[in-house]
């Protein structure tokens, strides 16, 4: 059908009709050869459809380096990577070893820019325990050019030091095994991901910043790692001063 030029708005039709009103569970069941077949089709359709995103997420629940390394690899014109894909960081956060693994393997290649986006479609959901366990695991014998590659490859993982306060601390003592500059530039970029990418409120509040706030008093509260707690704390602050921000936005936009 590829070769044959099919178009998206077809591509999408012949998708819906074969999954039917399951496609995770159809995406779940295909072998890998035929996942890979899907998944290429899945671009022609622009993977912008339920259905399609139903299916990726199917197919990354039983094959999850394939569609990682199919998000990253796939260069035709069609292989646009969508702003989101429901269902893909649920699907994946039963494989926390291999999307890990995954990830200190593609440290290493060239596409690191376009595999910083695959992450941040697999981990939309954040980061969870079992996830940090696992890239923690694989921290204490990588060099410095890999711990600061793996640490890029969070970086559009929104808040994600908050989250898992425990995996910061654990790039932060390979750093300090590997060198003061190491050190220097991990400290920096755990301090930009605690920053929130975009913030919303209604009616003078913001779920983001609350949610946000939460978090980084918790982690601030429980942080052996001074540096890290003075990160935490620096944050805490700027947020306070966010829904200060919101509160008087409100207040002005409401006067009569």
């Amino acid at each position: 059908m590829l070769a044959a030029g099919i178009t998206p708005a077809s591509a999408v039709f012949v998708l819906e009709r074969v999954c039917r009103t399951d496609g995770a569970s159809w995406g779940a069941a295909l072998d890998e050869p035929d996942a890979t077949a899907v998944l290429k089709l899945g671009w022609r359709a622009g993977l912008e459809s339920w259905a399609e995103q139903e299916i990726i997420a199917g197919i990354a629940a039983s094959h999850p380096r394939l569609v990682l390394n199919q998000l990253v690899d796939e260069r035709t014109p069609d292989a646009q990577l969508p702003y989101e894909l429901p269902g893909l960081s649920e699907a994946l956060s039963n494989h926390a070893d291999d999307l890990a693994s995954w990830m200190f393997d593609r440290a290493k290649t060239p596409e690191v820019a376009r595999a910083e986006q695959v992450v941040g479609l697999a981990l939309a959901g954040g980061v969870s325990e079992h996830q940090a366990r696992s890239i923690a695991s694989l921290l204490d014998v990588v060099d410095a050019e890999t711990l600061v590659a793996v640490l890029e490859l969070l970086r559009f993982v929104e808040i994600w030091p908050l989250q898992q306060p425990s995996l910061a601390r654990s790039f932060l003592q390979r750093a300090d095994q590997l060198g003061h500059n190491i050190t220097r530039h991990v400290l920096e970029a755990i301090e930009g991901a605690t920053r929130l990418r975009g913030v919303s409120w209604t009616n003078g509040v913001s779920d983001e910043v609350n949610h946000a706030l939460t978090l980084a008093t918790r982690a601030a509260e429980a942080e052996p790692e001074p540096r890290l707690a003075a990160i935490y704390a620096h944050r805490i602050e700027s947020l306070h001063h966010e829904v200060k921000n919101i509160e008087d936005r409100y207040a002005r936009d409401t006067e009569f």
